[in-house]
């Protein structure tokens, strides 16, 4: 026995209870490759920068040994608009390091820290 013989918008109706939960899902997975992105970039950049500081390269993009070299380094590396904040990650006599912070806002409502950590041994 059917209840209602009028069946039309049902379509529209199913469309519009899903497509909020669905445009949600896909929203938050370009959110969440986007942090994971810009992890994976800050890592990259400090490392190189980190390494470049231990065995003292010139080479583009590194720009020499020394905290402020490595940040430049770092800097240049990592494109982004808004540049990490740096201090040094190792002692002086163990090796070249750089440690960097980056804050990633999600929504404009959500801070996420990232942190990036290198230390190569120097030459």
């Amino acid at each position: 026995m059917k209840f209602f013989k009028d069946d039309r918008g049902t379509s529209a109706l199913e469309f519009a209870l899903v497509a909020p939960m669905f445009l949600s899902l896909i929203f938050g997975i370009f959110q969440y490759s986007y942090v994971v992105f810009v992890d994976n970039l800050l890592h990259f950049s400090v490392d190189a920068a980190a390494r470049c500081g231990a065995i003292g390269s010139t080479t583009p993009p590194c720009n020499g040994s020394g905290l402020t070299a490595m940040e430049q380094t770092a800097k240049t590396l990592f494109f982004m608009s808004n540049k990490p904040s740096f201090s040094a990650n190792c002692s002086s006599d163990s090796g070249s390091g750089l440690t960097a912070t980056y804050d990633v806002t999600i929504l404009n409502i959500v801070s996420l820290p990232l942190t990036a950590k290198s230390c190569y041994p120097t030459l």
